[in-house]
């Protein structure tokens, strides 16, 4: 099924709606056993941190982001030549999805603060988030400001994160 307006390309609906799907089901497929393994952020605020958003508002936005990674990787699809900007979206996805393992999971093993960890995560995925940007641009303008969404979003909750490292620094 597809849809468009006067003039414009297409869009496929079925594809779109497909992609949309994997992200969604891979970020809850990967994140519903993370409380059961004992893996849950703190809920209370670090205090002398400020500008930290609230756990529910993480969780809307990863749950608004994720279908549009997923929504970004079907427009790329369309146009031959851009797999591997859309491999790169398969891999941030997953970067994404297995943030908790990546942070509390690791500091757990290893006993490194969970601050430095997800501020090494954060600026990974803000970065690869740009780089396909640039990538998926020339082929698809909506696709590369719906990458350039995951890394504001990104970089705006670093802000907080880069406050607790700093604290880590005072200790």
């Amino acid at each position: 099924m597809s849809v468009s307006a006067i003039g414009e390309t297409p869009l496929n609906l079925t594809g779109i709606g497909a992609n949309v799907a994997v992200f969604v089901v891979m970020l809850l497929l990967v994140n519903l056993p993370a409380a059961r393994l004992g893996i849950e952020f703190d809920s209370q605020p670090t205090p002398g941190v400020r500008f930290a958003p609230p756990g529910w508002l993480v969780t809307i936005a990863w749950l608004t982001l994720m279908p549009s990674l997923g929504a970004a990787r079907a427009l790329l699809l369309e146009h031959p030549g851009a797999g591997a900007a859309a491999n790169g979206m398969l891999v941030l996805g997953v970067l994404i999805a297995t943030y908790a393992y990546t942070t509390l999971g690791i500091a757990r093993l290893t006993r490194a603060p969970v601050s430095v960890l997800a501020l090494v995560v954060n600026c990974i995925v803000a970065t690869l988030a740009l780089v396909l940007a640039s990538a998926a641009q020339p082929t698809s303008a909506p696709a590369a400001i719906l990458l350039v969404a995951i890394a504001t979003w990104t970089l705006v909750a670093s802000i907080s994160v880069i406050q607790e490292v700093a604290l880590l620094r005072r200790r």
